[in-house]
């Protein structure tokens, strides 16, 4: 490997190793999971708007990128936090960036749909509402579900699974409005007969994503 070591170890001439997500971000997170300490303490609620705005602001497309592989880990913990600061950040990845990245296209699909699903292992009151109200806040927009129906017909079978997995949620919690989206939307006959053609099974049948997979 051509390169040298310099006094602290490092290989000189080879491009060091880059986290995905910003550390500054994780460190405010773990800060304020571990409890007061002498500083002012960072909430979580100041660490997801961190996040949310990188989502919408960052002219960075692999900073955005992070910020939504962020999102996604802390969606299982504190989803009715994530849901409440940063869905509509979510919301916009998916518009702009989904169809152009693929791992942001993942990322984002799993988050949202981890916002959205009813968890069976909870199954509580509070899941459910959040769940439900995560949903509605989806399918506000009709773009968005325009959006997953282009993302069904995306190269990478994983983006499409996902897009299939999250669509499959939304019309569990809100069968009749995502069955009005679709009679407004023009190429969803086609979509729906490309899907009944496909021949993997794992795309046919929308089976559930393993978490974190990646192809």
């Amino acid at each position: 490997m051509d390169g040298w070591m310099d006094s602290t170890g490092w290989m000189m001439g080879v491009e060091p190793w880059r986290p995905l997500v910003d550390p500054d971000i994780m460190d405010q997170f773990l800060t304020a999971l571990r409890g007061p300490q002498q500083q002012q303490q960072v909430s979580v609620a100041d660490t997801l708007s961190k996040l949310a705005d990188r989502c919408q602001q960052s002219t960075q497309l692999a900073d955005r990128r992070a910020a939504v592989l962020a999102l996604r880990g802390l969606s299982h913990d504190y989803k009715q936090e994530v849901g409440a600061i940063a869905l509509n950040a979510l919301l916009t990845v998916l518009e702009h960036d989904a169809p152009v990245d693929e791992e942001i296209a993942k990322a984002v699909l799993q988050a949202i749909n981890t916002l959205c699903e009813v968890d069976v292992e909870i199954a509580g009151k509070t899941d459910r509402e959040a769940a439900l109200a995560h949903t509605d806040t989806v399918l506000a927009n009709p773009t968005y579900t325009q959006k997953l129906l282009a993302l069904i017909q995306h190269d990478a079978s994983y983006v499409r699974l996902g897009a299939i997995h999250l669509l499959n949620t939304l019309l569990s919690n809100r069968r009749a409005a995502v069955q009005a989206h679709f009679v407004n939307a023009p190429e969803s006959s086609r979509i729906v007969i490309t899907l009944l053609e496909e021949k993997r099974d794992v795309i046919r049948t929308g089976q559930p994503i393993p978490r974190y997979v990646s192809t």
